[in-house]
């Protein structure tokens, strides 16, 4: 194999407010796609290309990640950690700040720059960096058709020439008024002299509020090359807990139609498998429960009797009564639903939650760690501490 003689950086020190109280235990970058953390997804992709060095950016509060995946030998890339000099909200560099001080502490050199919390298949960064090189651009970013066009509200989008020049970028523009659907993605190529120059002149021109890339690329769009790759596929981030778990279920359709139950795991007869889904090590799946599509259980989930759980993540030890009913929901570990207790859409349960019989937590809430819910309850909304 070609070893590509550079470098990978993961920007992975974001806290993941939007996907609290998930994050409260876990940082972004560790939540679970298609049964395994974001980054193990990025360091496939970083290993498939042979890259075999990578650096994770991390804030100060992520030594987690760090625990996680040690030297990254388990992917067969080199993997060092550099931490944020930040020591607060009130002082965090934000992604540009970021990559500015790894940069400034360990070198300039051509490099692939990824967003920790996005999900990239289909992309070919051996292809990408050809592109990048042939067309000597300062740096090249990869480019994604979105199939609907309200989104590009959410994200940068770019119009390219027909050499791949980016002639126009925009940032979370209004859907009448966008120029194209080919949304910048979070995967960069940046030579060495843009991260030389470039780079630390923005940030000393923007004086500590240098944050978003976008706003990187509008700034140089006029005096540098900077060029569009555009690639099919899948791609998506963790942003929020609609994009996260849409991200989960493309992954999964990318995946193909797979039924992975683990050896170890005990499903009855008279329950149903819907494709794809995976069930982890000492998961009980009892009579009549139906499992899945785009479903991923951990380890020791139990689900009770006609217990329905579809385009849903359950973290480990989530336990399920009879007839209870999870609809596109993440549910971290230890929650535990009593009988036909319902969870509805995009909601979010926090670590060792527990609702009692017949409660019900509506769509797009939020329930903080170890908090009950009474029998037929309901609840709308953020539940926490404050």
């Amino acid at each position: 194999m070609r070893d590509l003689n550079m470098r990978a950086i993961i920007l992975a020190g974001g806290y993941g407010k939007r996907l609290a109280p998930l994050t409260l235990r876990l940082p972004k970058a560790l939540v679970a796609v298609a049964g395994e953390p974001i980054i193990s997804h990025l360091l496939h992709l970083i290993s498939e290309a042979h890259i075999t060095r990578a650096v994770i950016s991390l804030n100060k509060n992520q030594k987690q990640i760090e625990e996680f995946f040690g030297d990254g030998s388990d992917f067969g890339v080199s993997v060092e950690y550099h931490y944020e000099h930040s020591e607060s909200d009130l002082d965090k560099p934000g992604a540009v700040g970021a990559l500015s001080e790894l940069v400034s502490e360990l070198g300039p050199e051509e490099s692939f720059v990824i967003g920790g919390d996005n999900i990239v298949y289909g992309l070919d960064l051996d292809k990408m960096l050809a592109f990048h090189k042939s067309s000597r651009a300062a740096a090249t970013l990869a480019l994604y058709e979105l199939s609907n066009p309200r989104l590009v509200e959410l994200y940068g989008v770019c119009k390219t020439e027909p050499d791949g020049r980016i002639a126009a970028f925009q940032e979370k523009p209004s859907a009448k008024d966008a120029v194209s659907r080919l949304a910048s993605t979070a995967v960069y190529v940046m030579g060495e002299s843009f991260l030389r120059e470039k780079l630390p002149a923005y940030v000393q021109e923007k004086k500590g509020e240098a944050d978003r890339i976008g706003d990187l690329w509008l700034h140089y769009l006029d005096s540098e090359d900077l060029y569009g790759f555009a690639f099919s596929g899948v791609w998506g981030d963790a942003n929020s807990p609609e994009s996260y778990l849409e991200t989960h279920q493309r992954v999964m359709q990318y995946q193909g139609e797979r039924v992975d139950v683990d050896e170890s795991a005990s499903v009855s007869p008279d329950a149903q498998l819907v494709s794809p889904v995976v069930i982890g090590p000492d998961c009980v799946v009892e009579a009549g429960a139906v499992v899945g599509p785009f479903t991923t259980l951990g380890a020791r989930v139990c689900l009770g009797k006609g217990a329905i759980v579809a385009k849903s993540i359950l973290y480990d030890g989530v336990s399920l009564g009879q007839k209870t009913h999870v609809d596109a929901s993440v549910l971290d570990q230890g929650v535990r639903l009593e009988d036909e207790a319902r969870v509805e859409k995009h909601a979010v349960l926090g670590e060792r939650v527990r609702l009692e019989k017949a409660a019900r937590v509506l769509m797009g809430s939020r329930i903080w760690p170890k908090m009950n819910l009474d029998a037929q309850s309901v609840v709308r909304g953020c539940l926490s501490y404050d």
